[in-house]
């Protein structure tokens, strides 16, 4: 009798700890599950702007810190660096657009800043890696593409609608190829910017004027500046901040002026 008793303890015992388990699981799935919900996707300290592995073995340069956002020397103006409107011409000369179409990245439109004197190609990466949450392959796509210009993410809205597009670029340059690129300090003059700044996103013949309206300091890993807006039009440009280094990230929030 009192080893049948043992084994009922044993066993009520045992399906009270599998009952708090699966409570337990339950709770942390559905949380997971609600912040993917609100942030449009899982939650990662998303840095699209690091280095490529076997490029430079970090995102923190002493001399040149690398970017994620990119934040270096003065930005040189990319067009008369290189007048290349075409994204699939580097400073090194040539580089073959195979490496773009091999990574899923078309050139998409032209990004205008008259008041720091920028006119540099947009480069726009298939939503591949995006839509299966590969952020690593995402990460590596987008490093490709900031070697010819700045990348729009392939999350963004068509230029004109409602929501907003987000545009990263380099204000220094995060390995020995990008240092290369004519646009490996693109946006290192974007501090600059003021309220009331143009800046202009040229894409299928149309030309949309957008208005500063915001400038933001934000931790590297805040993933929520790239939630979408639903009832404005907004261009987002993204880059590392302070200038050469990788410490934060300098958000410029434009507007659409109709």
């Amino acid at each position: 009798m009192k080893k049948k008793q043992q084994v009922l303890a044993a066993y009520f015992l045992a399906t009270y700890m599998l009952a708090i388990s699966f409570i337990l699981w339950t709770t942390v799935l559905a949380e997971q599950v609600g912040e993917e919900e609100r942030t449009g996707g899982p939650v990662v300290s998303f840095d699209a702007w690091g280095d490529l592995p076997g490029e430079s073995g970090g995102t923190e340069h002493p001399a040149a810190p690398a970017e994620a956002a990119p934040s270096e020397p003065p930005v040189a103006d990319a067009s008369s660096a290189k007048s290349s409107s075409s994204a699939g011409e580097s400073a090194q000369g040539g580089t073959p657009r195979s490496e773009l179409q091999e990574w899923e990245i078309a050139e998409h439109a032209t990004l205008s800043i008259p008041a720091i004197h920028v006119r540099v190609p947009v480069l726009l990466p298939s939503l591949t890696y995006w839509g299966r949450q590969e952020w690593d392959l995402l990460e590596k796509q987008m490093q490709v593409g900031l070697r010819y210009g700045v990348v729009e993410y392939p999350h963004s809205v068509t230029p004109g609608r409602r929501g907003t597009v987000f545009i990263a670029g380099h204000s220094s340059p995060p390995s020995p190829r990008a240092e290369a690129s004519a646009y490996g300090h693109v946006f290192a003059q974007l501090p600059q910017l003021e309220k009331g700044d143009a800046i202009t996103l040229s894409a299928g013949g149309t030309t949309f004027t957008f208005e500063v309206i915001d400038t933001q300091v934000v931790p590297a890993g805040e993933t929520s500046i790239l939630l979408q807006e639903q009832e404005r039009s907004l261009l987002k440009i993204i880059t590392c901040y302070p200038v050469g280094t990788t410490k934060d990230r300098l958000v410029v929030v434009a507007e659409l002026q109709k």
